[in-house]
């Protein structure tokens, strides 16, 4: 099993992340990818592995909360119709957007791209989706679906979108959830926002028994689903120190 230890977002200079870490998931990209200064990213940091997090009205459409993150004022200032995006769809919008999010993902040499939808999220058009997933494929790279909150409920409709999708990945937070699914990929992609009450938790500090519950969690649904690789990327604001720790006990069990 290849464990891969990681961060979402960049908590310590890239240099150091490199040293210590072996992946780092990219989150500017889901405000508002900045294309042109990523490759510089990349020579800085040429062993770190990157993934990338699909902008966000792709998966959430016009949202007021994030495009005021994002400091975007209108979707015409991003040249898309608000009708034309989010809901994973294939429509010229959703297609613009996902091209500006692959060309950060080249810049980055990445190839696993992350696609998070909310938790309020009813995946009932199936087919739209799958064709969206597949159109992710046809360009070259892996699409990671996070599904959270009520989304998870969906099991059939997520059924279909696994068998009619290409190379698609499930992504939960493992220590919450297990994918609600199979899906054929042998690899894990799992986003870690802390324990607790609600959907996310950033201020949680993982102990040592809680990481080692992950490592139990994980290996065993590797070994039972038969996945030979999986990401651990640690999304809450203690994320570097907790990923330093994990990454500490696994190389422990696997002394080199």
């Amino acid at each position: 099993m290849d464990i891969k230890v990681g961060v979402c977002g960049i908590p310590r200079r890239l240099e150091e992340l490199e040293e210590h870490l072996d992946v780092v998931e990219i989150q500017e990209t889901f405000y508002k990818p900045k294309t042109g200064k990523y490759r510089k990213w990349r020579e800085r940091a040429p062993k770190l592995e990157f993934t990338v997090k699909a902008w966000f009205p792709i998966t959430h459409g016009w949202n007021k909360f994030l495009s005021r993150k994002a400091k975007i004022k209108s979707p015409t200032e991003i040249g898309v119709d608000p009708d034309g995006i989010g809901g994973l769809r294939p429509t010229k919008d959703n297609l613009l957007l996902l091209e500006k999010t692959i060309e950060a993902a080249e810049e980055l040499d990445s190839k696993l791209i992350v696609f998070q939808t909310p938790g309020s999220f009813k995946p009932l058009n199936t087919a739209e989706i799958s064709e969206f997933f597949n159109i992710v494929s046809d360009k070259g790279f892996i699409p990671v679906w996070e599904i959270r909150g009520s989304t998870l409920e969906y099991t059939s409709e997520i059924q279909f979108i696994v068998k009619y999708s290409r190379t698609l990945i499930l992504s939960t937070d493992i220590l919450r959830t297990l994918p609600p699914v199979k899906y054929p990929v042998p690899t894990v992609y799992t986003r870690l926002h802390g324990l607790g009450k609600g959907v996310v938790n950033y201020k949680y500090k993982y102990t040592a028994e809680d990481l080692q519950k992950l490592l139990g969690v994980l290996t065993g649904y590797m070994e039972i689903e038969n996945k030979n690789t999986a990401y651990v990327m640690f999304n809450n604001i203690y994320m570097y120190a907790d990923a330093i720790t994990l990454k500490s006990m696994i190389e422990q069990l696997n002394p080199s």
